[in-house]
């Protein structure tokens, strides 16, 4: 799904034109990394927490040549899904039906 599909979606859903629906999700975006950005974490129910975290510097290699490469000190953003998700996400692959899955997911 692409940022284009979202809106299409919020504009069906809500009535709103296509360009007032990627206004919205520009905004819901642009909050969000923000909110990143300054080192805070994003909640969104039933989805996961979004979140920030700084990476120690390490040694890598490339793996061509097998030399070794430093790899610096760096701040990466990381994804924790929610417990329904994960839950919605094993069972969806253990072939339940669209409608078991929309009662997984609420």
């Amino acid at each position: 799904m692409t940022k284009v599909d979202l809106a299409s979606l919020l504009a069906e859903q809500f009535g709103k034109t296509h360009t007032e629906s990627m206004r919205i999700l520009d905004l819901i975006f642009s909050s969000v990394a923000e909110t990143i950005i300054k080192g805070e974490r994003v909640y969104i129910k039933e989805l996961g927490v979004f979140l920030a975290k700084d990476q120690k510097p390490r040694v890598g290699r490339n793996p061509r040549t097998g030399e070794r490469i430093d790899i610096p000190a760096m701040r990466v953003v990381k994804f924790k899904p929610a417990k329904e998700l994960k839950e919605t996400t094993h069972t969806s692959s253990k072939e339940t039906s669209p409608e078991e899955r929309d009662l997984l997911i609420g």
